[in-house]
């Protein structure tokens, strides 16, 4: 039985790790809700920078023989990154830094199940990106699991209520303490 053999105890360590991404995607909203989203995000973002560094000093005190080329980039460590590359890694950092600060929000304010479908679209739009791109078209199973995400986002869409008029006051989350102090003074709609 060539599955069994294949499996080992790294294999559920992808599953353990989505599982914590999705739980602390649930408990967000919970438990910081009134949280700063900048605090947040500076928090998630110092935390990836302690693992990184972490990472790098593993690999400078245990070096291993790295293979040439791409093939080698996980067990390289740091590697000054110049010209074009180091264009791109800024401008990625920029856009990561928008876009897991709006992830962020919005996990804090809405509900975590309608939020994470449309953090799930992410997975269609690097699916029609690496077409465009680099000309590599799923496969009938990767075609399946992009149209399970879709038909699931569009279940969840169709199943949330619909708001006639405004959100009323009591359903509306508590502002964060950075909020109420941007609309003391000002008469809130």
């Amino acid at each position: 039985m060539a599955v069994a053999e294949e499996v080992t105890v790294w294999t559920g360590l992808p599953v353990l790790a989505g599982a914590l991404y999705g739980l602390g995607n649930l408990v967000t909203r919970k438990w910081c809700a009134e949280e700063g989203t900048l605090t947040l995000l500076g928090g998630f973002f110092a935390l990836m920078m302690v693992w990184g560094t972490l990472g790098c000093l593993v690999l400078w005190f245990l070096p291993r023989s790295v293979p040439e080329g791409a093939a080698g980039w996980a067990t390289r460590g740091w590697v000054a990154p110049q010209g074009v590359f180091l264009v791109i890694t800024v401008v990625q950092g920029v856009g990561s830094l928008v876009g897991v600060g709006m992830s962020i929000k919005a996990y804090q304010i809405a509900n975590a199940t309608v939020v994470s479908v449309l953090e799930n679209t992410l997975l269609v739009f690097a699916t029609l990106w690496a077409v465009v791109l680099w000309r590599e078209v799923p496969g009938p199973t990767e075609a399946l699991r992009l149209g399970l995400v879709t038909a699931a986002g569009v279940m969840i869409a169709l199943r949330e209520p619909r708001a006639a008029g405004p959100v009323p006051e009591e359903a509306r989350p508590a502002p964060s303490a950075g909020t109420q102090a941007a609309w003391a003074g000002e008469k809130r709609p």
